[in-house]
Parts: C-alpha cells; structure tokens; sequence
C-alpha cells in the first residue's frame, strides 16, 4: 500500500480514465505493484496504534459526476483498509446545511447498507463551517472512542472559509492527537486559495 513506491506501469493505470477503476479495484485488493525495499528486512515493529477514522464525503454540486464516482470509490477503499487494521470508521456525507453519518462496524454484514449510503445525489452548495460544527459539538462527542481519530475531507475544496470559533474546536482536537487529511478528487491540481481561505489550517 505503498503509493510513494508504485511502479511507473501502476501510476499509468491512475493516469487514465479507461484504466482507473483498474487501479481502484487493485488498490482496494492489495495488488498494486511496487518497488522493494532493500531495507525493508531491518524495519523495527510499529509501535503506534492507530486510532478511528472519520471521513468526510463532500456531496455539493461541484462534485457531480466522476469527482464523486472517485470519491465514493476512494472511501469505501479506505473504510476497508482502516477495517482490515482493526480500526473504527465514521463516514460523514456533508451538503449544505445537511449531515448524516454512517458508523461502520462490520463492513461484511453493513455492506449493502453502506453501498446505499455512499450512493448520494449531489445537490446545492456546501458549508465546511456548519459541517465541522456539527461534527465536533454533536457527532464525536457521543462517540469517545473518536477523540484521537485521524480526520480525512474527501472533496473538490471549493470551501468557504471556516469561522474562528470552528478553528478553535479543530485546533483543540489537534492538539489532543488528532490528524486531517485531505483528499482532493476535483483533478485541477493546487488552486489559488486566498490566505484567509480554509487552506490557514
């Protein structure tokens, strides 16, 4: 799963439309091809234990189309790999004013269920504020196995900026262990974010 080491013959895969889904299904299988590691022999143990898993699923307008074909794809491949580490997962799908939640606790039994729920209709606009707000005054607290988890946004990032009082929660919750991630399926590349745009944090 180390994508740093791909060999040139798997990035090419990714690099077209006719061949990625190709790359997402050995991806999600662990069949990917990568360079050895001379060195990987000698590696000590890893000590840390990873946390839970929330990830949150972008469904505004801009994501209509493959943008949200890769990023249902991409989050159920990262809910069965944090699964198969033993590890909780939270899927978040996000809109305007609106959030849901899917806590997956057996992805075997949950699968159909969980199918459904990553098959969204995107709609309207999106609110990064309000969604961050929700997700850590109502959501983690009822769910305190979640306080170190590592946060993953799976989105276009066309984001409005994000209020100081939400800043602060975030923050607060990376200073207590927590890690964010983005993932970002627009395919525009880096955009040219203003300094007071969500990109501060």
């Amino acid at each position: 799963d180390d994508l740093s080491s791909l060999l040139p013959s798997e990035v090419a895969m990714l690099a077209s439309p006719q061949t990625q889904d190709i790359f997402f299904r050995n991806f999600v299988g662990k069949r990917l091809q990568v360079f050895a590691s001379a060195s990987a022999g000698g590696k000590a143990p890893i000590t840390r234990q990873d946390g839970p898993v929330v990830i949150c699923l972008d469904r505004s307008s801009s994501m209509i189309g493959r943008p949200s074909d890769i990023a249902r794809a991409l989050t159920m491949a990262v809910t069965i790999i944090a699964k198969r580490q033993n590890r909780e997962v939270i899927v978040v799908k996000y809109g305007n004013e609106e959030q849901s939640h899917f806590v997956v606790k057996n992805l075997r039994r949950q699968r159909k269920d969980f199918i459904r729920f990553l098959t969204y209709g995107c709609a309207g606009g999106n609110n990064e504020d309000t969604m961050f707000g929700w997700v850590f005054g109502k959501l983690l607290p009822k769910e305190k196995e979640f306080d170190s988890a590592d946060v993953l946004c799976v989105s276009d990032f066309g984001w409005a900026p994000v209020s100081n009082s939400v800043m602060e929660l975030i923050n607060a919750n990376k200073a207590k262990g927590m890690k964010f991630y983005g993932l970002d399926v627009s395919g525009e590349g880096i955009r040219d974010f203003k300094p007071a745009d969500w990109m501060g944090f």
